[in-house]
């Protein structure tokens, strides 16, 4: 199993795009791809085309719902999606790589 990371603090340079384009054309190889969407906004939930589904990954960070149980399948073959929590709002880019690498 491989793992992908794609963070940056900044906004606007690229992450979901870069996500879900990788996500979508690793699917088309074959390849199962697991997407774990960290961002509030949810931008790449809707471009999966998942969304109104109630939980999300804060659910799995809270301890509420085990991660197994938020995978969605989206529009794109062979890609399975957590969606994002709106209420998943990091305090600091330090906080926000521990919680991406705590579920990679």
């Amino acid at each position: 199993m491989r793992r992908i990371v794609v963070t940056n603090h900044k906004g606007g340079s690229a992450k979901t795009t870069t996500t879900v384009n990788l996500a979508a054309a690793l699917g088309e190889r074959g390849h199962r791809v697991l997407v774990i969407d960290l961002d509030p906004q949810g931008s790449a939930s809707s471009w999966l085309g998942v969304s109104g589904t109630g939980r999300g990954i804060g659910d799995a960070i809270a301890g509420r719902v085990p991660l197994a149980q938020l995978t969605y399948e989206t529009t794109a073959p062979g890609v399975l999606l957590v969606p994002a929590s709106p209420s998943l709002v990091a305090s600091s880019p330090a906080e926000e790589t521990q919680i991406a690498l705590g579920f990679m």
